[in-house]
């Protein structure tokens, strides 16, 4: 044959046909392949995926709360304030009267 008309002793045919067959085995190791990542790395982390989502819901429903505790902390810490700024007030006060 010449080198026109084949490669390494073989037609394009016969190459065509090598071809397909090695892309046929390739393309049923990637589907066999891919179903089994699917069947035990996919299905599997699913139940992993929705465990977490609920922990981080329940964590950020936590910060919120903490948040409006921490608030409310603030306003009675700062009516603490006053109550003692009056005290010492009226404690100045009477000292001064009593000088």
């Amino acid at each position: 044959m010449s080198r026109l008309h084949g490669m390494l002793g073989l037609g394009w045919d016969e190459w065509a046909s090598i071809t397909v067959i090695i892309g046929s085995v390739f393309g049923a190791f990637g589907f066999i392949g891919r179903n089994l990542l699917k069947k035990y790395e996919k299905e599997p982390m699913e139940g992993i995926r929705k465990d977490l989502k609920t922990v981080n819901d329940a964590q950020k429903e936590n910060i919120n709360a903490l948040e409006k505790r921490e608030a409310q902390q603030d306003k009675l810490l700062d009516q603490h304030d006053k109550m003692l700024l009056e005290h010492n007030l009226k404690i100045t006060d009477l000292e001064e009267k009593v000088k």
